[in-house]
């Protein structure tokens, strides 16, 4: 609905008509349209997360993860994080929200990058962690191509490199 009509124009009519309940259950769950975008964007990415354990090698952690990232990026789902990003350079309270979708994955990248190179400070992690991710918006949402399992592995394999050497972890 948001990648459809954009941001400005989606009204809590409009989800409760589409989801077939009336605009008070909408509102009692959600305070403001913000908030609303917010917990969709959230309970979304949520029920993509994989399972992975402490036994799994970091680098199939984090294929699992652009898998992830892949799947939740299909249909509808970059249309709309792109008008997101897009109106977040205007808007306050949706730069709030795309800060917070955006900030809700990086923990699961940076705990895979930080068990390869655990002297790596925050900053590398995070940087590291962005790029990779930068990339497969990229490729998903501005191409759009499908990636193979072989251009992922490339992809992870290249942020796996961009590590700082020198950790015994490291690959």
């Amino acid at each position: 609905m948001l990648s459809e009509r954009g941001y400005d124009a989606l009204t809590f009519e409009a989800v409760a008509s589409e989801v077939g309940c009336n605009r008070a259950t909408i509102y009692r769950r959600h305070a403001s349209k913000a908030e609303l975008v917010a917990s969709v964007l959230r309970e979304t990415l949520l029920s993509f997360a994989p399972a992975i354990d402490e036994e799994t090698a970091p680098r199939d952690a984090l294929h699992a993860l652009v898998d992830t990232a892949v799947a939740y990026l299909s249909d509808a789902r970059p249309a709309a994080i792109l008008h997101i990003a897009s109106l977040a350079r205007r808007s306050p309270e949706v730069a709030e929200i795309l800060d917070i979708h955006l900030t809700s994955t990086e923990p699961y990248y940076i705990r895979q990058f930080r068990r390869l190179a655990p002297n790596a400070d925050i900053e590398n992690l995070q940087f590291v962690t962005h790029t990779l991710l930068g990339s497969v918006v990229y490729h998903l949402t501005f191409r759009p191509i499908r990636l193979t399992p072989q251009q992922i592995d490339a992809l992870v394999d290249r942020a796996i490199a961009m590590l700082p050497v020198g950790s015994d972890d490291r690959p």
